[in-house]
């Protein structure tokens, strides 16, 4: 009840204002109307004075054309009729008389048509200005018509809108709606019920704007759950990361492992590079004990192939020796890229020098390099060993975190997917009632028409009343047929009148005329046969 009071309130403050803004629409648009009717009724009137000119400057054209005709006939055939009377044994010359006469009659006709065609061109380009000119003025009517239509839905807006907009209190209101709807019964129970079912329309709106309100605070709270979801999905993806992270550790310790083997074979390679050094030394004793060697460094020629295949294979081995000892220094050097580039550098150096001559610095310099390889695996290692420890600390410690994050999530996500269901049994609950707030939107839109109808019959009787005006004009139209029509007898008595005037003039030429006289009926044949001609053209122009 305290909803509904301030919808009356505004009800009863907005009728009459309403009532005098349509009223005041009503009656403008009736004077637009006159206005357009008494422009309509102009716009005939100068169409029919300007008819009416043309048809007055057109018969007075053809009078005068004819008036100057009949004077040259009559200038024309004075001479002829001499010379007829003085030379009438010629056979030519009736015959030349009869060409003139036809000539003069195709001049007559040819000026007739061409006056014809210049008023009929007239008369064609001032209707074609004139149907332009009924256009524009239509268009420009119907203009106003859409504009004054857009106008008075705009005002309808407005009244809505401030019928929305109104406030006040509760007990003021509802006694004001008690007053105002006993005055409207006992006044027009047709305007009572208006009144209540405008009540009822903006209870309906206010109840639907409070249905959309709640509609858009459960879409605010679906979006921001949403969100949550979002940023959940973004932490699984970084718990998923880091699980990621803890694999690329795995594959650390995996290897770690494998430089420590790979170190192994090292110290492996380096124990046997050790051996076949020391094979050497013995070997290049022998041979030093064996056999003398001359000043020049070579051996003399009494030594046994036994000893000398036995330095051959010997240097083979040290030769291969040196080629895994290589190896395993590139592979020290990928690994320990600073500590082991001297070594390999040495390592070439004494490839380079290699000889069978026993040398005392060889073999300290090859346990010094041995030294510092095996001192360099072990900082390497123990530097390994001290990130692995690191690392590992630092995965356990990661993986704890996660995990504990992950739980909360969990727990976080479990209690978003019991509200979001709840919200959603709450909107299956709201749907009925959307339905029922359309059905009553609808029931308001039939209204609504029942309205338009009223306003579609008082524009039919408007439509009928300018039917009746038509007509009117039309009558009028028929009484300036009935002056057109008077006017063109008018002209058929003064032809009669030309054609009495030729016949007196023939009369008083006598007997010594009578080819003359029968040149004159053909003439008067012949303008007989022009003025029917004339007369069905304006039959034409009339129709």
């Amino acid at each position: 009840m305290e909803e509904t009071l301030p919808i009356t309130e505004r009800v009863s403050l907005v009728v009459p204002e309403a009532e005098v803004v349509i009223g005041a629409r009503a009656l403008q648009l009736r004077l637009n109307e006159r206005e357009a009717n008494h422009r309509e009724e102009l716009s005939w009137l100068r169409m029919e004075l300007d008819t009416t000119r043309r048809e007055k400057q057109a018969v007075e054209d053809r009078m005068s054309e004819l008036y100057r005709n009949m004077q040259d006939i009559q200038e024309r055939d004075k001479p002829n009729d001499a010379n007829s009377v003085q030379v009438s044994s010629d056979p030519v010359m009736p015959l030349q008389h009869q060409l003139d006469k036809y000539e003069r009659i195709v001049r007559v006709m040819n000026n007739q048509i061409a006056l014809v065609r210049s008023s009929s061109d007239s008369v064609v380009r001032s209707l074609k200005d004139e149907i332009s000119d009924l256009m524009d003025e239509k268009c420009r009517v119907e203009l106003e018509l859409m504009n004054q239509v857009t106008n008075l839905e705009c005002d309808k807006k407005e009244l809505l809108l401030r019928l929305d907009s109104g406030n006040g209190s509760s007990d003021e209101l509802d006694v004001s709606a008690e007053t105002v709807i006993g005055e409207v019964m006992e006044s027009d129970d047709h305007r009572a019920r208006s009144i209540r079912l405008a009540i009822d329309n903006a209870k309906l709106k206010r109840q639907v704007l409070e249905e959309q309100d709640i509609s858009k605070a459960r879409e605010t709270e679906k979006s921001s759950l949403l969100e949550r979801i979002t940023n959940l999905q973004d932490e699984v993806t970084l718990l998923r990361s880091s699980a990621a992270g803890l694999q690329t550790l795995d594959q650390l310790k995996e290897n770690r492992q494998e430089t420590i083997t790979a170190l192994e074979r090292l110290a492996f390679l380096w124990d046997r590079v050790d051996q076949a050094m020391q094979l050497m030394d013995s070997k290049i004793r022998e041979f030093r004990d064996q056999g003398p060697i001359d000043s020049r460094n070579q051996i003399r020629p009494s030594s046994s192939a036994l000893t000398s295949e036995r330095v051959l294979s010997s240097m083979e081995t040290g030769a291969l020796v040196y080629g895994q000892l290589q190896v395993s220094l590139m592979l020290i050097e990928l690994k320990l890229r600073n500590n082991l580039v001297d070594l390999n550098n040495e390592g070439s150096s004494q490839a380079a020098t290699l000889s069978p001559i026993p040398d005392a610095s060889l073999h300290s310099q090859v346990k010094m390099v041995q030294i510092e390889a095996m001192t360099a695996i072990d900082q390497v290692e123990q530097i390994v060993k001290e990130q692995v420890q690191q690392l590992e600390e630092q995965s356990k410690n990661e993986t704890n975190v996660t995990r504990k994050a992950l739980e909360d999530k969990a727990s976080q996500f479990e209690s978003l997917q019991k509200r979001h269901l709840a919200l959603q049994t709450q909107v299956d609950n709201l749907k009925p009632e959307h339905i029922n707030v359309a059905t009553e939107l609808k029931d308001e839109h039939t209204m609504e028409l029942l309205v338009s109808q009223s306003v579609m019959d008082q524009l039919q009787v408007e439509v009928l009343q300018v039917v009746e005006h038509i007509r009117s004009k039309n009558k009028k139209i028929d009484e300036l047929t009935v002056l057109i029509d008077a006017q063109k007898s008018r002209e058929q008595t003064l032809l009669n009148e030309l054609k009495r005037f030729a016949k007196k003039q023939k009369e008083s030429t006598g007997k010594a005329k009578r080819q003359p006289e029968s040149e004159e009926e053909a003439r008067t044949v012949g303008f007989n046969e022009i003025d029917r001609d004339h007369e069905a053209e304006v039959g034409e122009d009339e129709t």
